[in-house]
């Protein structure tokens, strides 16, 4: 055995060194090939990167000669064109000729000024100028000085000094008066010498002229373009070979590489009569020279790659004689792992059977228990989803929770559910409907539990669905008693309380402030530290009644005086009972107050003013009856008969004169008729019968509904109408008709009483007490204190020559005033003489309701 021992061992030594050999050698050969391959690729790129990159440079002056010799020559082009077109339509005053040249001639627009200088005779030139700088670099780098007549005289000078008459084609000056060699900008780096095209004119009878465009090669050149050709470090042009610079731009500061090969050409081309020479300088930019830098990393990286290589390979031939031991060691993994795997199926088998009891216990529970993924698809359902909604457990698998609520909870319920989903929120409740089988929907409570993983890591979400149909109509039902019974206390006539028997009041409705002056439930709550010293006046007959609550535990029709938040004295009837806990402690007094000092006062007078009273209620029925009797059945019956007449339903009528008087006749009873409705429905609010039929109002449709009305007035008036009601205008809670008559009565006023020409405007505002302001200002005759005073009494009217031939009975603001003190509301009349008149109605806040965003977007 130990020599076999001894043998294998052996053996496994020589292994090894063969082994150890044959892996040195593989390593050699790697490294090896790896550096030939490294050095011909360092090689091959730099002869191609080379090549590549003196074509590309050479592209690039080529183009950018061919680029500024086109636009130099489109230039002279244009003003060629330009000359034609002065030739062809000379005639035309000049700024038609302005206006054709530059819509007819393509890059005019390049030239900073374009002048037309003609000659007169005896020395008298014309100087038009059709086109003036528009850059900012032309008039703040003082490149030119023409503006004045002394530069322009200069420029004439020029022309006659230098015989450009003798000269047909194109002439290319450099040498212009009033132009400067200036620097343009600083990035890169730009001055611009001005240059001038003159082209002579040829008229066969007329006076010589002269079309000058005056320009610069940054004009010319376009900036985008320039700033797109990084590459190009510099560029000058010159008139002729050695003559001063006309354009100059070098970038060679612009943060580009020092290093590698500049390419300058020269190349020489004649514009008009003028020969100029342009360089061009191309440079190395960060890109060409990371480009020349490649096949130093293509060597680097191949040489590192040779050496990680040849590292693989060695370790391959390490992790071979580590196989042999894993061979042998994975044969007894193998048995463990069989034991295992039965161990697993055993534990497999009493998995399945917890599920199945689980799956009993979860189908037991009466809510609905449900997980979806991270969108909402339903991926889960217990048996309650059947017996709650009727749907098949496997028709609803997949489907999207969110889909089967009520359309009006699905935006919510996602917005929820995903933040969520984003951690914004924690797990949360909240109500919903749930659809049928049958297309109803049932009230639930939706609760999203909490969140998991499954083993692919994605989102799962667990919740369950509550059937709260019952419980939510009972607390509906609930609410409405709530609201009903609270409506009723808001509203009472009488005063409402509850207080505690230290004299603190817990509540109190709106009567209750009114009739103590205060200007709110809250401010009564808030002000008052004890009621049976600050409000009753008696404090013998406060301890009297006091102590009757205490017996009886209920007092009625108890009468005392009270005082109100600014002293006043007044009588009131008070009913109270005692609250008390279930162990006979009291708790607070509820009670009701009704004011009751008119009564009081009137009790002593109350015979003689029954009589008087009696006697003018009789009187004033009969006038109303009779005067809507007799008043208003006629005069139906005349404006229906003017009406046919006006009409002529019954066939043309042959006198029109007769037309004339049924259309007077229409007109005056339609006028008479609105002053009757006016005088009834004053008589109406002044003795409490009118009723407002109130609902939501949005005033901004109504002011346009009456404008429309009243856009024939507007317009014979010649008014100007601002309307800055907008569709953010708060709605109010009124009635629409009133409101109507209010918004009617004011604008008739403000178009009747402005001459013409006059303006009206209407607008609104929220103070701070959020009353709703509407004001209606118009640059009318205006009135003084006087006149404001009669234009509010009953039947008052105002002298004014501009309403004469519509006045009504005078009670148009009247009936404004009476409307508006009906919605809790005030009205206010400013004006003055000679200026104009505002009239504003101001709505009380708890009348004014807000639009949010769902109303908007309905």
């Amino acid at each position: 055995m130990l020599i076999i021992g001894a043998d294998h061992r052996e053996k496994a030594e020589d292994e090894t060194q063969v082994r150890s050999l044959r892996g040195s050698t593989a390593q050699v050969m790697v490294l090896v090939n790896g550096m030939i391959l490294a050095l011909v690729a360092y090689l091959a790129l730099s002869f191609f990167i080379g090549d590549m990159l003196q074509v590309e440079q050479k592209r690039t002056v080529s183009e950018t000669e061919r680029t500024i010799n086109e636009n130099l020559h489109a230039l002279e082009s244009a003003i060629k064109a330009a000359s034609t077109i002065l030739v062809l339509e000379e005639d035309i005053p000049p700024e038609f000729l302005q206006k054709t040249i530059s819509y007819a001639t393509p890059n005019i627009d390049q030239f900073d000024y374009l002048i037309w200088l003609r000659d007169h005779g005896n020395g008298a030139w014309s100087i038009t100028h059709f086109m003036k700088p528009s850059s900012p670099e032309a008039l703040e780098n003082d490149a030119y000085n023409v503006q004045t007549r002394e530069d322009q005289a200069a420029l004439v000078r020029f022309i006659t000094e230098n015989k450009v008459r003798i000269y047909e084609d194109v002439l290319i000056r450099t040498d212009i008066p009033g132009t400067n060699y200036v620097q343009e900008s600083t990035e890169p780096l730009i001055r611009n010498r001005p240059f001038a095209m003159i082209k002579k004119i040829m008229t066969p009878d007329g006076p010589d002229s002269f079309l000058v465009g005056l320009s610069r090669v940054s004009s010319v050149i376009d900036r985008a373009w320039l700033n797109e050709r990084t590459e190009l470090s510099g560029i000058v042009l010159r008139e002729g070979t050695g003559g001063d610079p006309i354009f100059y731009m070098n970038r060679m500061d612009q943060g580009r590489a020092a290093e590698g090969k500049n390419l300058r050409e020269d190349y020489a081309f004649t514009i008009g009569n003028a020969k100029w020479t342009m360089q061009v300088d191309v440079g190395q930019t960060r890109h060409t020279v990371f480009l020349q830098k490649t096949p130093l990393l293509v060597l680097f990286f191949g040489t590192m790659f040779t050496i990680v290589g040849m590292l693989y390979v060695r370790n391959n031939q390490r992790q071979s004689g580590r196989l042999a031991v894993m061979n042998r060691t994975l044969a007894h993994k193998n048995f463990e792992l069989n034991s295992e795997i039965a161990e697993r199926e055993r534990l497999n088998n009493s998995l399945r059977k917890a599920e199945r009891e689980n799956r009993a216990i979860i189908n037991a529970v009466t809510d609905i228990i449900f997980e979806t993924t991270a969108e909402g698809d339903i991926l889960f359902l217990n048996d309650a989803w059947g017996r709650v909604t009727g749907h098949d457990i496997g028709v609803s698998m997949g489907k999207n929770l969110f889909d089967m609520l009520h359309p009006q909870d699905q935006a919510d319920q996602r917005d929820q559910f995903q933040q969520m989903i984003k951690g914004q929120r924690p797990a949360y409740r909240s109500f919903a409907r749930l659809r049928t089988r049958e297309g109803t929907f049932r009230s639930v409570e939706l609760a999203m539990s909490m969140m998991r993983q499954d083993e692919n890591r994605n989102i799962r979400v667990v919740g369950t669905l509550t059937d709260v149909e019952e419980r939510r109509r009972a607390e509906k039902a609930l609410g409405e008693a709530e609201k009903k019974f609270r409506t009723i206390v808001e509203n009472a006539a009488g005063g409402i309380y509850q207080v505690t028997p230290d004299g603190k009041y817990l509540s109190a409705n709106p009567a209750m402030a009114r009739i103590l002056g205060y200007d709110s439930a809250d401010d009564i709550v808030g002000s008052i530290r004890n009621a049976n010293s600050e409000i009753y006046e008696s404090i013998r007959d406060r301890k009297q009644f006091l102590a009757q609550l205490d017996e009886k535990g209920a007092v009625k029709n108890f009468e005392t005086t009270v005082r109100r938040k600014n002293g006043d004295i007044i009588w009131v009837n008070e009913n109270a009972r005692t609250v008390r806990d279930d162990e006979g402690n009291i708790l607070y007094y509820e009670g009701s107050i009704e004011d009751i000092t008119q009564r009081k006062e009137a009790e002593i007078k109350l015979q003689e003013a029954k009589v008087h009273s009696d006697m003018a209620s009789r009187a004033k029925s009969e006038f109303l009856a009779n005067m809507s009797h007799e008043l208003r059945t006629p005069l139906n019956a005349i404006i229906g008969f003017s009406e046919i007449i006006k009409n002529e339903v019954f066939g043309k009528l042959e006198q029109r004169q007769y037309w004339d008087y049924a259309n007077d006749i229409y007109d005056s009873g339609k006028q008479l008729l609105k002053i009757i409705n006016e005088i009834l429905d004053v008589s109406r609010i002044d003795a409490g019968e009118r009723q407002l039929n109130e609902s939501l109002v949005r005033l901004d449709h109504i002011v346009q509904s009456a404008l429309d009305l009243m856009a024939p007035k507007i317009e014979s008036g010649q008014l100007t109408v601002t309307n800055m009601l907008n569709s953010a205008m708060p709605d109010v809670i009124g009635e629409e008709l009133a409101l109507k008559q209010i918004i009617m009565n004011l604008l008739s006023n403000a178009v009747k009483f402005t001459p013409e020409g006059g303006r009206i405007t209407l607008s609104y505002e929220l103070d701070a007490d959020g009353q709703l302001r509407l004001s209606i200002t118009d640059t009318g005759v205006g009135m003084d204190e006087n006149e404001i005073q009669k234009a509010l009494s009953p039947f008052g009217q105002v002298d004014s020559s501009l309403h004469r031939a519509t006045s009504g009975a005078g009670l148009g603001l009247t009936l404004v005033d009476a409307l508006t003190r009906l919605h809790e509301g005030s009205f206010e009349l400013f004006s003055q003489k000679g200026l104009g008149t505002t009239a504003t109605i101001i709505l009380p806040a708890r009348r004014v309701s807000p639009r949010d965003a769902a109303s908007n977007a309905s």
